[in-house]
């Protein structure tokens, strides 16, 4: 009868031993990892890198895409143009032209690109000669006045307007935070 005591003090101690570990499991497993500042680095100079080298020809896009509607509609009437290029033209019509739609495009385009790319935990600011034209704050992100990783990148652009009017250069800023 003796010996079943010390039994039960072993199973007893491991069991105790198993519930202890599984909760410092689950505490350890409630803190979430920080992203690092090469994360949100890769980020801002991908989102930069696409905008800079893809042009409006490759896009598949029933609104921005060769036929699409701004295509069709003739307010794209270059399709080699990158679409940091197309985001100038966009721009410069505001700007000068007093188009007032075309930011609106702007802001559908890259809300169309950002949000299949871009974690939803980081936002997006994409400024011309330091005027916003779009600003994303993610779902889980802070403003970026609070945020603790901020990384921006810098690209001069420029484009041709009706094949005659040379558009820019503008300074194309794309800051990334979390």
């Amino acid at each position: 009868m003796n010996s079943k005591k010390g039994y039960y003090f072993i199973l007893d101690a491991i069991i105790g031993l198993f519930v202890i570990t599984i909760g410092i499991m689950l505490i350890f497993s409630y803190f979430k990892v920080e992203p690092s500042l090469e994360q949100s680095g890769f980020i801002a100079f991908d989102v930069m890198d696409f905008l800079s080298s893809n042009q409006i020809k490759e896009l598949n896009s029933a609104l921005y895409g060769v036929g699409g509607k701004l295509h069709s509609d003739g307010n794209i009437t270059n399709i080699d143009n990158t679409l940091l290029e197309q985001i100038a033209e966009f721009y410069y019509r505001n700007v000068t032209l007093k188009s007032n739609f075309t930011i609106r495009l702007i802001e559908d385009l890259l809300n169309n690109l950002s949000s299949s790319v871009i974690p939803y935990n980081y936002g997006l600011l994409l400024a011309i000669d330091n005027n916003t034209v779009y600003n994303r704050t993610g779902v889980n992100a802070f403003e970026m006045v609070n945020a603790t990783v901020v990384v921006p990148t810098k690209k001069i652009t420029y484009s041709v307007y009706n094949e005659t009017q040379l558009v820019g250069p503008y300074i194309i800023e794309v800051i990334v935070w979390r």
